[in-house]
């Protein structure tokens, strides 16, 4: 898809059925077996600067927890872990990455990647270290794994347009419903080092604002969270 980047005014999509060096946020590999679940990948032109597309990736997990209530017809609330690890019952079900890269005259290119469990139902090599679990888990049902990319394209390219037309703010209630840290008490790794507080939402930025165990307000534009006991 990449190699595609020049013909940036046009919508690109690129599906697999499994990847070899599948990555993940901070270079983590995604574990992707052959034809159990959905790796996809979006190329959407924006009318807009890279300064502009501040909390995009908030958006695409929001598109991607909708596309997951749709596939198992709404039978368990989907969560997001800041900013893009999709959670059902306190365990990881689907991730992303967005690659943005700056054109002439104010246009950027967005390279959306979704990882997307569906029905993988085991581990075998112990490869995934985190709590996971996919569409069949959590329904017992055996899922489509082409109706499900229907539905993934189908909110991706809505999300991206609305984001485009109106920015973040009209997805603040959408991601507050959504928010799995919003008042939980957490532990954020950033520049290496821990800073421990309660989850209070995101700013306008998309960034993550604790109110930090000595009582003070911060946000955060990176980082990796966990929830602590």
């Amino acid at each position: 898809m990449k190699t595609q980047i020049n013909d940036f005014k046009q919508i690109s999509v690129c599906l697999a059925e499994m990847q070899e060096q599948g990555k993940g946020r901070f270079n983590r590999q995604w574990h992707s077996p052959f034809g159990k679940n959905i790796y996809c990948s979006v190329k959407y032109p924006f009318q807009k600067d890279v300064s502009e597309l501040a909390g995009l990736s908030l958006v695409i997990s929001l598109a991607v927890s909708t596309t997951i209530e749709e596939s198992i017809n709404n039978c368990l609330p989907v969560f997001v872990k800041w900013p893009n690890d999709i959670i059902i019952a306190d365990k990881k079900v689907s991730g992303s990455l967005v690659e943005i890269t700056a054109e002439s005259n104010g246009f950027s290119t967005v390279i959306v990647g979704v990882g997307l469990n569906v029905n993988m139902m085991s581990d075998h090599k112990k490869q995934i270290d985190c709590q996971w679990t996919s569409l069949q888990r959590v329904t017992n049902t055996h899922h489509d794994r082409n109706h499900s990319c229907a539905i993934l394209i189908k909110n991706l390219i809505k999300y991206l347009k609305k984001f485009e037309k109106s920015g973040l703010k009209i997805f603040y209630d959408e991601w507050t419903r959504r928010d799995y840290l919003l008042e939980k008490r957490i532990g954020l790794l950033a520049d290496s080092s821990v800073v421990k507080g309660k989850g209070r939402g995101i700013n306008s930025q998309g960034h993550l604002v604790l109110v930090t165990d000595d009582d003070q307000k911060q946000a955060f534009s990176s980082g990796d969270t966990t929830v602590l006991m």
